[in-house]
This record gives C-alpha cells, structure tokens and sequence, in this order.
C-alpha cells in the first residue's frame, strides 16, 4: 500500500483589510526558505480581538484573489468567512486536522502578536494541533506574559528542521527583514487621499480605488 506523502502547510491568518506587501513580502520569504507545500492565507470574518473590518468580507476575498493569482504555491482558505462570525483559531485548527489529519500545520503569526497569543481561546491546546512559527523583525524584543515564557521555554527549537521530529508543538522564531507596513496606515492615507501604490500591488490598488474602498464613500 502507497504511503501518502505528508503535506507541510503553512498557515496564515489576518483581515487582510487590505492585503498589502508586507504579507506579500513574509509569505514569499517563508516559501524561499522553508519547504512548504503550500501557504494558505485565511482571511477571518471577524477577529475577536479587534473591531469588524472595514471592507466586507466579499471585497477582501476578492484582493486576495488578485494578490494570489500569479503566486502558486499560496492557497485561500475561506472557511473562516463562510462561518459569518467571530473567528477562532482553535476552530480553524480543528476543522484543518479532521479533514486532512496527514498534513503537518505551521500557524504564522507575527512577533506582536505572540505577545498576546495566551489571550487566544483554548491557547495551549494549538500547540497540540500545530507549530508555531514567529515572524520577528531585526531588534524588535519579545514582551511576553510568564504563562507564555514557559510555553516558549517547553516548546521552542533552534531550527526548522526539528519540527519535523514531531507532528505540532514546536515553536520556532524566524526573524525576516521585510516592509514595515501596516493595514490602518494604508487605510488612512487613502482617506487622506494619498497614494497607497508603493504599499499594495497594483491590481489591489486599482481594486481599492474602483470600489472606492475605505475613502468613506463606499
């Protein structure tokens, strides 16, 4: 009997409120130098921590769309929209490992955010469905809770390739030099009627300005 061969997907969840080169840019970079399978973007339809996004969930699908169309190894994960509610990682997770329980998961997540992962519902539990991999930037210092500083200390590696002694429960820190750019400074320039063409791909700039997104005349 043929074994299948284990798929290794990266995982990269946002709003997305707009997709811009900073994304891009990670994503790329983690594709150069890991071997993945593939990376899936996987826009939520409301984070729990944050306020709704300014777009609609059609519209961000749709600038994804444009942003993946000439990238084949990045894949869209819609499922977290098609729930219409607020998005928890810990169902995403479930819902990935019962319908493809051989792939290995790798949950992207920046270094900002891991400061707050333990406000994350069912936080320990992910460890148990997927590694971590933490983007950081060059001098940017971890502030982390104790509960998080011992989950660091129990589950981190040097290297990438000691994930795979294990199917989830590796963290791995990746520090990437890259674009500082962030979604709310997109959306203000644009209400400020500025240009966002160095920040975003021109086909998602293009989008934006077509649907007159986030100038306040949608």
């Amino acid at each position: 009997m043929k074994t299948e061969a284990i798929a290794h997907i990266g995982l990269f969840g946002g709003t997305f409120d707009p997709i811009h080169n900073g994304h891009l840019n990670v994503v790329q970079q983690l594709l150069q130098q890991f071997p993945f399978t593939q990376i899936q973007l996987i826009p939520c339809y409301q984070s729990p921590l944050r306020s709704m996004p300014q777009a609609n969930a059609t519209a961000r699908l749709a600038m994804l769309q444009l942003a993946c169309a000439d990238h084949p190894q990045l894949a869209i994960n819609t499922w977290e929209l098609e729930q219409a509610k607020p998005s928890y990682t810990i169902d995403t997770l479930r819902h990935l490992t019962h319908q493809q329980p051989q792939s290995t998961y790798y949950l992207i997540i920046a270094a900002d955010a891991f400061n707050h992962f333990d406000r994350w519902r069912n936080w320990s539990t992910l460890l148990t469905l997927t590694h971590l991999i933490i983007v950081n930037r060059p001098g940017y210092i971890l502030q982390l809770s104790p509960a998080l500083q011992n989950a660091l200390a129990q589950h981190q590696v040097t290297h990438f390739t000691q994930l795979s002694t294990q199917r989830a429960g590796g963290i791995f820190i990746h520090t990437l030099q890259g674009l500082t750019i962030s979604a709310t400074q997109i959306r203000l320039a644009i209400q400020q009627g500025q240009g966002i063409e160095h920040w975003v791909p021109s086909k998602i700039s293009t989008y934006i300005r077509q649907q007159m997104l986030y100038s306040g005349h949608e």
